[in-house]
């Protein structure tokens, strides 16, 4: 039986989950588990175990697409991080991952020519190279969670034409090989992965059981924020919250420095790193997901600040 209140973190990933977390992971009533500690055997464990006592946050952006069935679990919480997509993907594709693949002369020259240092142990072995792709377009990074979504919002029968179009072109590209994926391919991926995510908000719509935690007012304003975020869970207010670096040090999944206290650095980082396509392209996609919360009559113009 159910003894310990669960409090699920999802949204799309790069949307300050893992911050969310360590936050409240700082509360004393608030055991925090990240998804690299998550093992789902251990699931009564968790609910029922007083060391979890009594709330315990599980940061899972990689099941936002069971949202919609977990709303209607008696006693969750559940917490939406949502941000600004034209800094998600501007995260995704600074996020760089290790690809392990068998690659052929081409390949191996290829992925030399972006990592010049080590280049001449990777031309000699010819064997397995450890490529660097942005998270973007990592197979199971944001191309496992575009299945995810997808395939939720089919069982639902809620695919428009418009997001059948974006499918069908992301099919294409999943025959090809990340090695030669573009930057037009990897901002597509990107925003389509933070568009099908925001349908899947959309499905949810927040209720008693559910709050959006939107990035920028997180940032910019944290004790509001987290006053309200506490609230929201029946939990007093404690002064720890505010002091999550001090109390967590290391790096977390995603790269994440622990000990970095609360600041705007992250804020519109996008301006200095997107293109002027590249806002068209997130703008084509993800502008009218994004209007409830967002302000996109002006993308083109303030791409080029």
């Amino acid at each position: 039986m159910m003894k310990n209140t669960p409090v699920l973190i999802t949204g799309c990933q790069r949307s300050g989950t893992t911050l969310l977390n360590l936050i409240l992971d700082s509360h004393p009533q608030i055991r925090g588990m990240d998804e690299g500690d998550f093992y789902e055997d251990l699931l009564d464990e968790y609910l029922t175990h007083p060391k979890y006592s009594p709330y315990v946050t599980f940061k899972l952006p990689k099941i936002s697409h069971l949202v919609p069935a977990l709303q209607r679990v008696s006693g969750i919480k559940i917490l939406w991080c949502l941000r600004d997509p034209r800094d998600v993907i501007t995260s995704m594709l600074k996020l760089d991952w290790k690809l392990y693949m068998k690659a052929g002369l081409k390949d191996t020259l290829l992925w030399s020519l972006r990592n010049p240092d080590k280049a001449m142990a990777s031309i000699i072995k010819l064997k397995s190279v450890p490529i660097s792709v942005s998270w973007s377009s990592y197979p199971h990074g944001a191309r496992s969670e575009i299945e995810k979504s997808a395939k939720a919002l089919k069982h639902r029968k809620l695919v428009t034409q418009e997001l059948a179009g974006y499918w069908d072109r992301y099919q294409t590209l999943k025959q090809k090989n990340p090695l030669r994926f573009t930057r037009e391919d990897e901002v597509f991926i990107g925003a389509l992965c933070w568009r099908l995510k925001q349908e899947m908000l959309n499905i949810c719509r927040p209720d008693e059981n559910m709050y959006v935690v939107q990035y920028e007012k997180l940032i910019q304003d944290p004790e509001t924020e987290i006053h309200a975020i506490l609230q929201f869970l029946n939990i007093p207010w404690h002064e720890n919250v505010m002091k999550h670096h001090l109390l967590h040090s290391d790096i977390s999944i995603g790269k994440t420095e622990s000990s970095r206290p609360i600041d705007a650095k992250n804020l519109e980082k996008w301006k200095a790193f997107l293109s002027e396509d590249d806002v068209k392209t997130i703008e084509q996609i993800c502008a009218d997901a994004a209007k409830d919360f967002y302000n996109f009559n002006s993308l083109q113009a303030l791409a080029a600040l």
